[in-house]
């Protein structure tokens, strides 16, 4: 109905859900139903939802955090409609690393802040995410966060007084390794060997112990090493490919730009599950400018079949959920 279609616009306009504007317009018309009406609420909705300045109560909803000190100036140039989504993202980049960090990621986000049709967003979701990957680093970051043993006694319904014993289940194996190597001596480490083995060193760490948790925390405070690591160099190469493919296609084919921002997602989770994502990425993104130029209705085909497959195969390795220890 009518008041249906009105919050589908604006569903879309906030930019929330990884879809462009034509995606939620299709989908109204292959309903059928009173469909230049719905068209015309959706429009109404869409247009409400980006020119309304964010509530309080839809703040929370969406859980943005505030802005980092420090970075307000620049996050306030940022256009309206992507000020939280960049916060929110600048907040989380310097907790997982540092302002420099935050600085490269409001550079590299800087080519695509005036673009339309939710580009800007999906690319600030997007990019912020990954740059955020998970390493063994920031896995043991989370595990010693201040508080957490309390989290953990609220959620199985322990007192304080109670004792409690917290295990973590870890599963190195020699790309984890690698990962905190220097670049050229993680390639070598790495040569030759598959990042789709499961294989790995089976370590059970109690963070409810002074060795354990001490263990955890000098592996977090790695933090400040992570910019010379193999695996940090791989990944900053993986996005600025992305990201140089996103900005081509805006430019030659922008009805597909939002679609080939969304390609991030392959780049996400571990073991063979990501294995699988980057080796699609490698091989979508070779002569991609050919591909956009000859034939970009077979290229839509093809990025939509895989987005497809990656929603509907979430985390998904050998047919079977995806675990980690």
């Amino acid at each position: 109905g009518p008041g249906n279609a009105a919050m589908f616009g604006a569903i879309a306009g906030s930019g929330i859900l990884p879809m462009a504007e034509q995606d939620y317009q299709t989908a109204i018309r292959i309903k059928g139903v009173a469909v230049e009406a719905s068209l015309e609420d959706f429009a109404a909705g869409f247009k409400r939802a980006r020119t309304s300045k964010p509530t309080e109560a839809t703040s929370t909803l969406l859980q943005f955090s505030a802005a980092p000190a420090g970075f307000e100036n620049e996050i306030n140039t940022v256009p309206a409609p992507l000020r939280d989504m960049t916060a929110h993202a600048c907040a989380n980049l310097l907790d997982y690393q540092n302002e420099t960090y935050v600085r490269l990621f409001l550079s590299r986000l800087k080519p695509f802040a005036e673009a339309t049709g939710g580009l800007a967003v999906e690319v600030a979701r997007r990019l912020g995410s990954w740059m955020m990957y998970e390493d063994v680093i920031r896995v043991a970051q989370l595990k010693t966060r201040p508080g957490r043993l309390s989290r953990i006694r609220a959620e199985i319904g322990v007192d304080e007084a109670a004792p409690l014993t917290v295990t973590e289940f870890l599963k190195p194996g020699r790309e984890e390794f690698a990962s905190l190597l220097p670049s050229a001596v993680g390639k070598k480490v790495m040569k030759g060997h598959s990042s789709r083995s499961t294989s790995g060193l089976a370590l059970r760490l109690s963070t409810t112990t002074v060795f354990g948790f001490g263990a955890l925390k000098v592996l977090a405070g790695l933090r400040l090493w992570r910019p010379r690591t193999y695996r940090y160099q791989d990944e900053q190469k993986a996005i600025e490919r992305w990201l140089a493919v996103v900005r081509e296609t805006m430019k030659v084919a922008p009805e597909l730009s939002v679609a080939t921002a969304e390609l991030a997602v392959l780049a996400r989770g571990y073991g063979g599950v990501r294995a699988r994502g980057m080796e699609k990425l490698d091989e979508l993104f070779a002569n991609w400018g050919d591909k956009l130029a000859n034939d970009p209705a077979a290229l839509k085909i093809e990025v939509d079949r895989i987005l497809d497959q990656a929603r509907h195969d979430q985390d998904k390795e050998g047919g079977k959920p995806g675990k980690r220890g």
